[in-house]
């Protein structure tokens, strides 16, 4: 079989002209808006207004998260990146954490989870200077995130004293 060298150009132009002109795209056929960078794929038959974004989705961007089991917020920093359906959260408790005064910890996401999920990755300090393992885990259809000191969901943290977590947890987001 041989090699055969092709060029795939997809059209471009600009929001204001594809609404204007309200092209119809053919079947497979790709068109991107210059100005936006969003894509739309032809059906043949449907014209330029009518048609949804094609996406294969990809967001970043912070958020402030809402902690509880504190006697005052703590600071955080929060972050966050999305690829399609799929959302990658991080939060971190900066600089010295304030009172704990629960032994709950919660923390919200920048997204609902459509499904329970269980964060892989987490830092734990409670009330010592010592690194633990934890865990974390959001119901489904919900935002907020349940804050482990270690590996067990049933073990809480201290009601006193300061605790402080890192986490990232990837789920499947509504």
């Amino acid at each position: 079989m041989g090699t055969v060298n092709a060029r795939i150009q997809i059209w471009s132009d600009t929001a204001a002209n594809f609404t204007s002109d309200n092209p119809t795209l053919a079947e497979g056929q790709f068109a991107k808006e210059s100005d936006t960078g969003k894509l739309k794929l032809g059906d043949g038959t449907t014209a330029w207004t009518s048609l949804d974004y094609y996406s294969v989705f990809y967001e970043e961007g912070t958020w402030i998260p809402v902690i509880t089991g504190y006697t005052t917020s703590p600071t955080a920093l929060a972050w966050y990146k999305i690829i399609g359906n799929v959302c990658e959260a991080h939060i971190e408790i900066t600089g010295t954490a304030p009172t704990s005064n629960a032994t709950t910890k919660t923390a919200t996401l920048p997204f609902a989870a459509n499904a329970v999920q269980y964060g892989s990755v987490m830092q734990a300090i409670d009330n010592t200077s010592t690194n633990t393992v934890g865990v974390c885990k959001t119901a489904a259809a919900s935002n907020v995130l349940d804050v482990y000191p270690t590996p067990s969901t049933g073990v809480g943290w201290t009601a006193s004293g300061s605790g402080r977590f890192r986490l990232v947890i990837s789920y499947i987001i509504e």
